[in-house]
This record gives C-alpha cells, sequence and structure tokens, in this order.
C-alpha cells in the first residue's frame, strides 16, 4: 500500500447506535491524512484513505495473548463482510489490517470459516510499521 502521511488528526468514522461505517464521516476523510479514534471504537484505532480512495481500516492490538489476538482479527473481519457490502461509503474499496507487535508467531491459526480479508502483522514486522508508535505499547492494556 503507498500512503504517504501529510497530516495526522483525530477522527470517529463509526455510527453511535449500530458501530457500522457512516458515510458523511467517511465522506469528509481527506487523502494523504492519517486518522486515529478519538474514542472506543468497534474494530479500528487509526483509518485513512490510500489514494486510490480505499478505505483503510487499522487495529493494533497490544495483546500477547493469542486467543485475544484471534479475537481482534475476527472482529475486524466481521466488520469488513458486513461494511464491504455497503454502496453508500462512497470508497473503492474496504481493506483491514491488524497490527500485533506483542504476538512473536510469524503467523496466527486460522479458522477455516473465518474470512480472511485482514491482513495479519505480527511481531518485529509490526513494530517496524508501527515504527515510533511502538513506544505506546507499554500504555497499551493486554486485551
Amino acid at each position: 500500500v503507498q500512503f504517504e502521511c501529510q497530516d495526522v488528526q483525530p477522527g470517529y468514522i463509526f455510527q453511535a447506535s449500530s458501530k457500522g461505517l457512516d458515510p458523511s464521516k467517511v465522506a469528509a476523510l481527506q487523502k494523504a491524512t492519517l486518522y486515529y479514534a478519538e474514542r472506543n471504537h468497534p474494530c479500528a484505532d487509526i483509518f485513512f484513505k490510500d489514494g486510490t480512495g480505499a478505505l483503510y481500516l487499522v487495529d493494533v492490538g497490544g495483546t500477547s495473548n493469542i486467543s485475544k489476538a484471534q479475537t481482534n482479527v475476527q472482529k475486524l473481519s466481521d466488520a469488513l463482510a458486513q461494511e464491504g457490502l455497503r454502496d453508500d461509503l462512497g470508497v473503492r474499496g474496504l481493506k483491514g489490517v491488524v497490527l500485533l507487535p506483542n504476538i512473536m508467531n510469524s503467523s496466527l491459526e486460522e479458522d477455516e470459516e473465518t474470512i480472511t480479508e485482514v491482513i495479519r502483522v505480527t511481531g518485529a514486522q509490526a513494530r517496524d510499521l508501527l515504527g515510533g508508535l511502538v513506544q505506546l505499547l507499554a500504555w497499551l492494556p493486554d486485551a
């Protein structure tokens, strides 16, 4: 994914009632801007639109528990399956990434029933993608 971040902003793109994506808030997202969730969110700590207009939802899991990590992956996968069917979002695709810097296994075992629309990045690779944000891991709850 080519994403050149020119700005970082707080944001919230979820509907309060259904926890689905809010089309008007998604439409207001600017390209080249990385957004972080202002408050509790159903599935994405970070989100952005790439140069093609695809929306990326990124969850950063602070857990070292594989079962909890699988739950995070499944939650985002479920959201992608549900939200990806919507025509009213005005995006050129919906992508999901779960960064799991405290999971040292190179891959999580996948349930064959699981939708695999979510990219999972673990261990050192996740830490590399987080860059300086990896310092925040000390404050993330093991949830």
